[in-house]
């Protein structure tokens, strides 16, 4: 919609109440996607149900396509394979929007599948795509400012969504911490958490979704965390109200404030 403004109609069919990692469209919604005349797709293994899916390859462009060489793999442990003992299943991290180098990329490719398909918008196109990227270089320029601080902070993850932040801007997570945002955390629960939280005085734990005050307050007790949202966007252009840039400029307010020193 930035790109082609009034030009063209688009249509994102997923719902303000789905989570666009495990939507799945209906049987119309699918006679949708076949009838448009560009079907843009994040690409990167977010959209599980293009496999079973039958979408006109011709009008299809995968957005993330020419990212391959950036994307980061998730590593999870399987179960045992006998004697060659426990193996591995890895899937690509599909939040590579949270870098905003990449993030630019994917608009490139749209505004280039927008204008080989509909050349007489070129011009429009230009224009909106420009200032498109401008906005996500500004975003790039506000994280890379906060460099040296991220670098110099001890970060630990309560969802794994932000691995493209880290590999961008030269900072690591210690641990993946398997806690919920909601919920109670008993004694056994924050015992395990101990075996892998370092006790290095304060640290910062990246959550995706709000936590409650009674989790915060634990953990804040128990491991001296900083807690900071940092929300992923993913919903902006289908969550009424919800701006992408507006979303991501109070992720960067919240966690210069808990790295501390402006910004």
């Amino acid at each position: 919609s930035r790109i082609v403004g009034k030009e063209l109609s688009v249509l994102c069919p997923v719902s303000e109440s789905a989570d666009p990692h495990e939507w799945e469209p209906s049987a119309d919604e699918i006679t949708l996607f076949q009838s448009a005349g560009l079907i843009l797709l994040h690409g990167a293994e977010l959209e599980a149900w293009t496999a079973k899916a039958s979408l006109p390859v011709a009008r299809t462009v995968d957005c993330s396509a020419g990212l391959k060489d950036s994307f980061v793999e998730i590593v999870h442990p399987g179960h045992s394979h006998g004697a060659e003992g426990p193996g591995t299943h890895t899937h690509v991290d599909p939040h590579v929007w949270f870098d905003p180098t990449l993030a630019k990329r994917q608009a490139k490719a749209i505004h280039d599948a927008v204008v080989a398909k509909w050349p007489e918008v070129a011009d429009k196109a230009k224009l909106g795509y420009e200032a498109l990227a401008a906005d996500f270089d500004a975003l790039d320029k506000r994280w890379s400012a906060l460099r040296e601080r991220l670098a110099a902070a001890k970060h630990y993850s309560a969802a794994e969504a932000f691995a493209y932040l880290a590999k961008r801007y030269g900072f690591s997570f210690r641990e993946h911490l398997h806690v919920a945002p909601r919920g109670a955390l008993s004694k056994e629960a924050l015992d395990h958490l101990a075996e892998h939280v370092k006790d290095e005085g304060p640290k910062i734990l990246w959550w995706e979704t709000e936590p409650s005050a009674e989790i915060r307050q634990a953990l804040e007790e128990r491991f001296a965390f900083k807690h900071v949202v940092v929300r992923s966007g993913e919903s902006a252009g289908i969550v009424t109200g919800a701006d992408f840039f507006e979303i991501h400029g109070k992720n960067l307010d919240r966690l210069a404030a808990a790295l501390g020193g402006g910004g």
